[in-house]
């Protein structure tokens, strides 16, 4: 095999979604009456996207399923799954704890232990 630059960048090129840098401006205006429109969005390809959704949602008091938990916490983006922790059930947040990332099992031991008894 050739070493040729394409060989070493692909890996490491960003999504051709770049929805996600058109949040900012917008953020003030997304209030409940947004979350049809956040919800369309929710399976983007765009993991910052993505995870940026799931902490909006979860901010406008939105009622996850416990269904769309799990699916969340099986995200392949470990900021979709940590924002996701925020929104978990308590009997579901010991679920998390044995994440495949360190910052989502830290973050989530410590809401895990600031669970009432």
């Amino acid at each position: 095999m050739r070493l040729r630059r394409e060989n070493f960048t692909e890996p490491f090129r960003r999504s051709e979604d770049i929805s996600d840098r058109y949040l900012e401006p917008i953020f003030p205006y997304m209030s409940t009456e947004s979350i049809p429109l956040l919800l369309d969005h929710l399976n983007s390809d765009n993991d910052q996207l993505r995870a940026f959704i799931v902490w909006r949602l979860t901010r406008l008091g939105y009622e996850w399923s416990r269904d769309r938990q799990r699916e969340l916490m099986k995200d392949p983006s470990w900021k979709v799954r940590l924002n996701a922790v925020f929104a978990l059930d308590p009997d579901e947040l010991a679920n998390a704890l044995d994440d495949e990332n360190a910052v989502v099992r830290i973050i989530t031991q410590i809401l895990h232990q600031a669970q009432p008894s």
